[in-house]
């Protein structure tokens, strides 16, 4: 739980998933180089560019270095460029400054004065301009920056002391110079993920390691801490029971609540499940929701729309029952955290989403990681608003969705369909239609799946009828 230099090094690029739509404008895309490079954060910006920043493990400048990509909204990858030194770099968020320069932030593992944060301003084509760092003689690591009001930044992470790790927020000025820092313990071992300035103070997400609710045992449990205007502490609201529970993000809404999101037990030992909660700054808690269903399940990023739905990324394995590795996962939910839908991408292997922004257009990007054998690699998905990478007029989306058994799938599998459809496809990867069908299908009717010996690996079978309406599941054909 607890999460100005050009290079010619070679990028070898691999695009594993590619879809492309007129109307949707949706992809998926793949690219990395030899040992493990994770995206942890994306941006978009005012000129609709995608910003990626994370990490590779075989940079240029030698260790771990910062990984920037930059990619068009239709998927296409302009260039990578690797900043740091010959320590070991880790670039775990993004943002602009008031120029609209990248503000890329992380941390540095420098063998003399241990762990400290790292902040390198870049410009638009990848161009460090200059570097700041901060840190104390204790080892500092920041997980989020974020921009605040005042024309300055917030950042969040970890304090050790004494081998003791405490929650650390820091606050820098418009020009980077450190206005304040505070490292807070309301547990054993606390790590603030996520923090914004909120009516004048701060309120940072955190997980904290306590006893839980019979004192015997210790457990993660949910911290949402207030701060005044320098820092010091006000007042914590905590979720806690004698589950496991992790933190992710924080953002405020438009009405000026407080949103939290992670990932819970929902019993002893339990796979994890979504959890995403609210809170008034008056009142305390609005409501705390999970879900996510068979498998594994984590959310680690979350945006509201402006119809203030929450979108989500994360993880999960619902699709095939928790059997196979999990899968980057994009969630909605309504505004009050009642989930819409859920939607997996990515391939046989590891694959997680770390960061969602919406696009101009209102499509949903989500950056992260994904594996192929015997590589990591940096992924980034794009769907409609309907989660789909395709898309299609009249998108029809509900709760009950297509019905495999058994699954995983193989070619005796059949399927119930939550409606009415006149047309059967399954496509490949790439959107290749493999099988086109026309029938009369009514969703009382278990059917089996037409599969023939071609059809391996991934695909995507989709229902339509007249009216235009869709259902698409994506399955993994063994």
């Amino acid at each position: 739980m607890p999460n100005t230099v050009r290079s010619s090094f070679l990028i070898i690029v691999f695009l594993i998933l590619i879809g492309t739509d007129t109307r949707a404008n949706g992809f998926e895309i793949s690219f990395g180089g030899q040992g493990t490079q994770v995206c942890n954060a994306i941006a978009i910006g005012s000129d609709s560019m995608i910003y990626m920043l994370g990490y590779t493990s075989d940079g240029p400048l030698g260790m771990n270095d910062f990984m920037l990509a930059k990619v068009t909204m239709d998927g296409t990858l302009l260039w990578t460029q690797f900043l740091g030194s010959s320590d070991a770099e880790l670039g775990t968020s993004i943002v602009f400054d008031q120029q609209g320069r990248l503000v890329l932030a992380g941390n540095l593992f420098d063998p003399f004065n241990g762990t400290q944060v790292l902040v390198i301003i870049a410009d638009t084509a990848g161009n460090q301009i200059t570097q700041y760092t901060y840190g104390t003689p204790d080892n500092e690591n920041i997980s989020s920056i974020r921009n605040t009001p005042d024309g300055g930044y917030v950042l969040s992470g970890f304090q050790s002391i004494n081998s003791i790790n405490h929650s650390y927020i820091l606050k820098l000025d418009s020009a980077f110079n450190e206005s304040w820092s505070s490292a807070q313990s309301a547990g054993i071992n606390d790590y603030a993920t996520d923090a914004i300035m909120h009516s004048g103070s701060y309120v940072y997400a955190a997980t904290d390691r306590r006893f839980d609710l019979g004192g015997g045992n210790l457990d993660y449990d949910v911290c949402v801490v207030r701060t005044d205007s320098v820092g010091n502490f006000i007042s914590d609201s905590s979720y806690f029971d004698p589950f496991q529970n992790g933190t992710q993000a924080i953002i405020e809404r438009a009405d000026g609540s407080i949103v939290v999101c992670g990932e819970t037990e929902i019993f002893l030992f339990s796979p994890f499940e979504y959890f995403i909660m609210a809170f008034d700054t008056a009142t305390g808690l609005l409501w705390r929701k999970t879900f996510g269903g068979p498998g594994a399940n984590a959310m680690f990023d979350v945006v509201e729309d402006s119809n203030g739905n929450l979108i989500g990324t994360g993880y999960g394995n619902t699709t095939s029952a928790g059997v196979d590795p999990i899968n980057l996962t994009i969630i909605k939910t309504d505004d009050q955290g009642n989930m819409l839908w859920q939607r997996e991408f990515g391939g046989p292997s590891i694959d997680i989403g770390y960061s969602i922004r919406i696009a101009p257009d209102g499509s949903y990007i989500a950056g992260g990681q994904t594996t192929i054998p015997g590589d990591i690699n940096f992924y980034l998905v794009k769907t409609d608003t309907s989660g789909f990478i395709t898309g299609d007029p009249e998108l029809v989306d509900l709760n009950n969705d297509i019905q495999i058994y058994p699954n995983p799938v193989s070619h005796n599998s059949r399927f119930i369909a939550p409606g009415s459809f006149d047309r059967l496809r399954i496509m490949d990867v790439t959107g290749r239609v493999l099988l086109d069908k026309t029938m009369s299908g009514r969703p009382e009717i278990p059917y089996t799946l037409p599969f023939t010996e071609n059809m391996k690996g991934l695909v995507l079978l989709e229902l339509s009828n007249s009216n235009n309406a869709v259902y698409r599941k994506k399955l993994l054909v063994r």
